[in-house]
């Protein structure tokens, strides 16, 4: 399996599943943690879950958003011209591709290159999750508004490889 590990600002966790057109047998995961994990190989389970109740609270807020904002002209337009942007055929394109989005601070403005993701991803973090390019770059938009001088900055950024066998 190959990875990528990136140690950002803006947000805790973050898990997607990204395309890979150069290896059909090779999966290629994202995680996006705020600090350094301590040890990658540790399947101890977080120490500090989030509430249930803060999840349950953050989907709500997050499903009366897109019910009030579902007429706004400005969530209807598609969610990115970086759609069919750069080209991917391997695993250091990616790595350029999420620095560039970094970069675009997509976290706070809902743009990102979609391209590298499968259709139906799983976009994770400690409150909530979503299914779906689409759904998630939607949903990313329904913040912009709340954002005074948006900004995230991506610390670290490095791959990672893992070999799967049947």
């Amino acid at each position: 399996m190959a990875g990528i590990c990136c140690y950002g600002s803006a947000h805790p966790t973050l898990v997607h599943s990204l395309k890979s057109d150069f290896h059909k047998k090779r999966v290629l995961s994202l995680q996006c943690r705020s600090t350094a994990p301590t040890n990658n190989n540790s399947k101890k389970p977080n120490p500090n879950p989030t509430p249930q109740l803060l999840k349950l609270a953050v989907t709500g807020l997050t499903e009366l958003l897109r019910i009030f904002s579902s007429g706004n002209g400005r969530l209807d337009t598609e969610y990115s011209v970086q759609e069919n942007g750069v080209p991917v055929s391997n695993i250091d394109d990616v790595v350029m591709t999420l620095k560039l989005d970094y970069e675009n601070s997509y976290f706070v403005t809902g743009i990102f290159t979609s391209a590298i993701y499968l259709e139906d991803c799983l976009f994770e973090d400690p409150t909530i999750k979503f299914r779906g390019t689409k759904l998630y770059s939607r949903n990313l938009k329904l913040l912009v508004p709340f954002f005074d001088s948006p900004s995230i900055v991506l610390q670290k950024i490095e791959k990672v490889l893992h070999i799967i066998t049947n």
